[in-house]
């Protein structure tokens, strides 16, 4: 079980927590970003690991949900020790990206996409097919996405203070390579 699980229940034995369901919505500039200057620890581009150039994007009529469909390709011959992943998020207030709270460690990425207690366990199992899972990956190795949707719903969380605009700053850590990635999203609270 996930440290955030663990808190999540734990919080709920102590405390009348209501339950939230939320939608968040990957924004299209994730796949198009680089971290900025101050936040990026990492010594390797995204673009050097991976190949993103035959993605396709196809926006909905609702003009927010994006579905992306092709290959990825991993470039490099990456290490066979565990990938490391840090996340901190931060949220946009007037017109700047403030620090939250809310932070992530895993020792193993890997492990974590296969324990159904962390947030993103459904998004995986449902968006990528079991036998590209793979991870760490081999040198060529190839994710395709088909209909791959920006959006997730988090159903019966706790309900805590978290609507609007967030970006999280994702550093994967493998051997000596290091990685930072942006990622764009927004949360609203389903009515």
């Amino acid at each position: 079980m996930s440290r955030l699980a663990i808190f999540a229940f734990l919080l709920s034995l102590l405390l009348p927590v209501e339950s939230t369901d939320y939608d968040v919505v990957v924004n299209e500039k994730t796949w198009s970003s680089s971290c900025d200057s101050e936040e990026d620890e990492g010594n390797t581009p995204l673009s050097e690991l991976v190949n993103i150039s035959d993605l396709t994007f196809v926006l909905d009529k609702d003009f927010e949900t994006l579905y992306i469909s092709g290959d990825i390709t991993v470039k490099l011959q990456i290490p066979k020790t565990p990938i490391e992943m840090e996340v901190n998020v931060k949220h946009w207030e007037r017109s700047h990206w403030e620090p939250t709270i809310i932070s992530l460690k895993r020792d193993d990425f890997c492990k974590s996409m296969e324990d159904p207690f962390e947030v993103w366990h459904t998004y995986v199992v449902t968006q990528i097919p079991k036998d590209q899972r793979t991870c760490p990956p081999e040198l060529e190795h190839v994710y395709s996405l088909r209909n791959f949707t920006n959006r997730v719903r988090l159903e019966k969380m706790p309900h805590w203070d978290v609507e609007g605009d967030l970006k999280a700053v994702v550093h994967f850590t493998v051997g000596k390579l290091k990685t930072c990635i942006p990622v764009y999203f927004t949360i609203t609270i389903v009515k």
